[in-house]
């Protein structure tokens, strides 16, 4: 018998009616990318001092679908500048006016500008945060969710504490759990099957 966290967490969030009513609304998923997309650990070249990160495919694949078959809006927002964020920002179809980087010292107010641009409303946003910048953005959002690497004052202020690390797929089980309350998820079935 195989005990799946993953598979308990998912159960019990959509056991939890107030979530699964606000989950329902959202149209807008907001990422960090350092600590959430990766596991925060930065690499340098010592040569041509460039910067080497790793990413989770299983968080670029569900981007990917998100984006390219609209099924939710996916922005990224990170304090770095570096090619390795912006070119997997590309290859996972994330529209240039929905990546932001060099966001260092105000995420709040890139996000509220985000959200205003696409005609969303904060009701339909969230932002999936890890560390101090990212609690910035509490006022601005419906709520904050949190990969478990996140600092412990950040998964205090997180509506949900997602139970995985940033870089290991964390993004793709919130995703997976919003676009399957939201009956669109592209392995519903699967999901549906798996959870009787």
């Amino acid at each position: 018998m195989i005990i799946n966290k993953d598979k308990e967490w998912f159960v019990a969030c959509l056991k939890n009616e107030p979530l699964v009513e606000s989950l329902k609304k959202i149209k807008l998923v907001i990422s960090d990318i350092d600590g959430c997309l990766t596991d925060g650990k930065v690499f340098y070249d010592g040569e041509s001092h460039e910067i080497q990160k790793s990413f989770s495919v299983q968080d670029g694949y569900i981007i990917n679908q998100c984006c390219k078959k609209n099924l939710l809006k996916i922005a990224l927002v990170t304090g770095r500048k570096d090619q390795a964020a912006k070119k997997r920002a590309e290859v996972l179809s994330v529209p240039k006016d929905l990546y932001h980087e060099g966001i260092d010292s105000n995420k709040s107010d890139i996000v509220e500008k985000t959200i205003g641009n696409l005609g969303i409303t904060k009701e339909e946003s969230i932002f999936f945060g890890d560390d101090f910048l990212d609690l910035q953005t509490i006022n601005s959002v419906s709520m904050l969710v949190s990969p478990t690497n996140a600092m412990f004052y950040v998964h205090s202020n997180s509506e949900i504490v997602v139970p995985r690390h940033g870089g290991n797929g964390a993004l793709r089980l919130l995703l997976d759990l919003i676009l399957y309350i939201q009956n669109k998820h592209f392995a519903q079935e699967f999901i549906e099957e798996s959870i009787r």
